[in-house]
């Protein structure tokens, strides 16, 4: 786990340095269903030192949540990074349901159909995060990340919630844990350009 955690340190450090290019300019909104996705143009990005910091010396609360967009041309494997900062009676395999103060999201989001979320090509895009959530509840509110793919598009996501469950239970051993979010995107510069919810 000390491996994974260092392995994907290195893996924000390297993913935010690499975000402060610039594309071209213009303030015309881009369609959520774009035929032609732009690059990010927006500001320079600034490392979530917090969030590392989370990853690197704080808890794994849930090693693994997924989501899926009603229609599926969307879904999200992430990691739930944060501390326990209240005395939990919970088993050592359900900390995440005490879990309060600043959480971090990471991991993959896959897009399977062309052009229906912000005009981005289908692929596997990397979650990286800009600002902290807060966790309460099993549940995330706030924050805002990036999530970025081999092909170079950028697009920033605000979140507004992201609300854990699982019907036998949550549990960082278990691989059916589920994640709702809820949250709105879009090219910073540009303008929004759509918004997810999965379930």
């Amino acid at each position: 786990m000390k491996q994974f955690k260092i392995i994907l340190l290195l893996t924000l450090t390297l993913g935010l340095s690499s975000c402060g290019d610039s594309g071209s300019g213009g303030g015309t909104p881009i369609s959520a269903r774009a035929s032609t996705p732009q690059p990010y143009g927006g500001e320079q990005l600034t490392p979530c030192n917090t969030c590392s910091n989370m990853v690197l010396g704080g808890s794994t609360l849930l090693p693994m949540a997924y989501g899926i967009t009603p229609d599926s041309s969307l879904s999200t494997n992430i990691q739930i990074f944060g501390s326990i900062t209240s005395y939990c009676m919970q088993p050592i395999d359900k900390q995440i349901l005490c879990a309060t103060g600043p959480a971090t999201l990471s991991g993959i989001i896959q897009i399977h159909q062309d052009n229906l979320i912000c005009g981005l090509p289908r692929g596997e895009y990397q979650l990286l995060p800009l600002t902290p959530s807060q966790i309460g509840s099993a549940m995330l509110m706030g924050g805002q990340y990036y999530f970025m793919g081999p092909n170079g598009y950028r697009v920033k996501l605000t979140l507004q919630q992201a609300i854990l469950s699982n019907p036998q239970g949550l549990s960082s051993n278990s691989n059916t844990n589920r994640v709702n979010i809820s949250a709105t995107l879009n090219y910073e510069g540009y303008g929004a350009c759509g918004f997810i919810n999965t379930y």
